[in-house]
């Protein structure tokens, strides 16, 4: 459904700033900690805590973007080479397979996020604050993969269609 897919790429790209601006802020504190030591004897206590929790949640919102973009790892070099029906199957199946993993981390969201109701260590923050990243990824993945099905039912995506060689690289990129 397009509109879902327009949906799912916006969030994508809030999703993938969120990051960067995750990797600029522990950066930048980090710099900012080490100058400070080295310069004036005074080290900040509180930045290793704030460089864990930006670093679980560059990775946990980047799950989302990731599978998103289609940069996860797929194995088709059998599954492209069968016939359209048989492919669009194996697809089919795949998706389903995303889906029940993602209902199972959903599912164990809610007892999850009911036992961390302390706060973290240094910052005064539930620990469910920095889990709690997973489960969005995880529900967007979910719809992702369901609308992919859809696609996949309507024909408006192919299944396991051959890669380019301009898909596989990212501009800029050195070999």
């Amino acid at each position: 459904m397009p509109f879902i897919d327009r949906a799912l790429d916006r969030i994508a790209g809030v999703f993938m700033a969120l990051a960067a601006i995750s990797l600029g802020v522990m950066l930048t504190i980090n710099l900012v900690n080490i100058i400070t030591r080295s310069v004036f004897g005074l080290a900040f206590g509180w930045v290793y805590s704030w460089t864990l929790l930006l670093f679980m949640w560059m990775l946990l919102v980047g799950f989302f973007v990731y599978v998103r973009r289609r940069r996860d790892v797929v194995v088709d070099i059998f599954v492209s080479r069968l016939p359209n029906g048989p492919r669009i199957a194996v697809a089919i199946a795949t998706n389903i397979v995303g889906i029940l993993v993602m209902l199972a981390i959903l599912r164990a969201a809610p007892g999850l996020l009911a036992l961390q109701t302390a706060d973290m260590e240094a910052i005064a923050l539930p620990i469910y604050v920095r889990s709690g990243p997973i489960f969005i990824s995880a529900a967007l993945i979910l719809i992702h993969f369901a609308n992919d099905i859809v696609g996949l039912l309507s024909g408006s995506i192919r299944a396991f269609p051959p890669m380019k060689h301009a898909d596989t690289e990212q501009e800029g990129a050195i070999e």
